[in-house]
């Protein structure tokens, strides 16, 4: 298989989608992957990383950060679960954070507010 084309298919893109990401011609991208003309290596090489860099919006998406216990959580879900007042008082302090510094960081002030582990902090967190 052509290298471009097995690069793109790797992404889950279909040619359309591909060629609007690289801001090309969808004829010229067709072309390539079928061989019917080649583009210069320097140029098949960007396009490669291109693809390898890629990431799907749904994933960009989802901000994933880890409990204690090495769970996985939507950090936007945790957010929505905060308590109001602890959240405020972080952000103030704690901007500019990475989500999961400010998660971990909003499990030990939850702790010591309301003496208890946080239910997202939990091994088996319902929620």
């Amino acid at each position: 298989m052509n290298k471009i084309k097995e690069s793109r298919v790797k992404t889950g893109m279909n040619r359309k989608e591909a060629a609007q990401l690289l801001e090309m011609p969808y004829r010229t991208l067709e072309n390539w992957e079928n061989d019917v003309n080649y583009p210069a290596p320097y140029i098949e090489r960007l396009i490669i990383k291109e693809f390898d860099e890629y990431t799907p919006v749904d994933t960009k998406a989802r901000n994933i950060v880890t409990n204690g216990y090495g769970v996985d959580i939507d950090f936007d879900v945790a957010v929505n679960f905060m308590d109001d007042e602890i959240r405020e008082e972080l952000n103030e302090n704690l901007v500019p954070c990475t989500e999961q510094n400010f998660f971990d960081e909003y499990c030990k002030a939850h702790e010591t507010k309301y003496d208890e582990e946080w239910e997202l902090a939990k091994e088996n967190p319902c929620y």
